[in-house]
């Protein structure tokens, strides 16, 4: 469960919340926001880069990308 993860990974319970609802407006800057995608990923045994790269492009903010 995210609680766990968030123990594991040190991200708050809070961003991984909004990492999971994909709510861009209350995701943190762009450099955090791939720092915690990678770490959440490899917390959960996925690619790390492959979902970063996906993560983004859902957003469909080419700012991001």
């Amino acid at each position: 469960d995210l609680q766990t993860i968030a123990a594991e990974t040190k991200i708050s319970l809070r961003v991984l919340e909004c990492i999971e609802e994909e709510m861009a407006d209350k995701l943190p800057p762009l450099v955090y926001l791939k720092s915690f995608l990678r770490g959440y990923a490899r917390s959960v045994g996925l690619d790390p880069s492959r979902v970063v790269r996906e993560y983004l492009q859902s957003l469909g903010d080419p700012k991001k990308e």
